[in-house]
Order: C-alpha cells, then sequence, then structure tokens
C-alpha cells in the first residue's frame, strides 16, 4: 500500500463491481476530481 500513498484508490469487492459497474463508474467520476492519496470506499 505504501506505494499508492499518492493515488487515489476505490475499494470495492469484485461481486459488486459485477452486480453494479454503475456504481463503480460513478466512483470513477468522483476519483478523477478527488486530490491525491483519497481513498473511495464502495
Amino acid at each position: 500500500m505504501e506505494r499508492f500513498a499518492q493515488s487515489r484508490l476505490i475499494k470495492m469487492s469484485i461481486s459488486d463491481f459485477l452486480r453494479n459497474p454503475e456504481l463503480a463508474m460513478s466512483a470513477i467520476e468522483r476519483a478523477k476530481r478527488a486530490p491525491s492519496g483519497t481513498v473511495i470506499n464502495v
């Protein structure tokens, strides 16, 4: 995790991603606008 300290991370289970890809895409859009180092838990 140390090497991703300055990255924007989205944490989401694979099953949630497969069941609700729209939620993943909205999280990606939020991550684009977020400052570096942000972690979005979905």
